[in-house]
């Protein structure tokens, strides 16, 4: 199949778990400290503000989730020349989630969990789980996997090794260099 087929399958039709983790938005500072991530999927009862477009800076709780549309907003709303009052949805990219709906225990465990991880005790953890492992030593066959030889060094005992640790060469001349 030709990538183009694949990028246009992912982009104009993806799989309901793509769409809902598409759905994210960022979390504001205080919730972020609070559960130590920095975006979270957007459900029904969040408190949003809008960041961007003709609604920044209005806050509201999320009314419904859409992953093809986006999220409605309430008191955001469109009104038609008749009179009539449709809902606007904001792609939840352009929100910022101030305040969590927590009722659903998944998700409060799922970000409960997020907010238990620190960098020291996951290190520990590491650590008492997986004890470090022998080195694998290279093969002694002496095939591909095997060292290299330095072909640059020279023999142990060669005159210049002598000389460089000072030794009499064995016509008597003592060689410094």
């Amino acid at each position: 199949m030709k990538p183009s087929k694949i990028r246009n399958r992912t982009m104009h039709h993806p799989s309901l778990a793509l769409r809902s983790r598409l759905m994210a938005s960022h979390l504001s500072k205080d919730l972020r400290k609070a559960h130590h991530t920095r975006n979270v999927r957007v459900v029904t009862g969040d408190s949003v503000t809008v960041l961007r477009g003709e609604y920044r800076s209005v806050s509201g709780r999320v009314d419904k989730v859409d992953p093809s549309r986006g999220v409605t907003i309430g008191g955001i709303k469109m009104e038609k020349p008749a009179g009539e009052k449709l809902d606007i949805y904001i792609h939840p990219s352009n929100l910022l989630v101030t305040a969590l709906n927590l009722d659903d225990k998944r998700r409060a465990a799922k970000i409960k969990g997020h907010g238990s991880k620190s960098k020291d005790a996951s290190l520990d953890k590491t650590k008492e789980t997986h004890p470090t492992k022998p080195s694998i030593k290279a093969p002694q066959d002496g095939g591909q996997n095997a060292p290299r030889e330095d072909t640059t060094a020279e023999p142990p005992g060669s005159p210049s090794d002598d000389a460089r640790k000072g030794i009499k060469s064995p016509n008597g001349d003592e060689e410094n260099t």
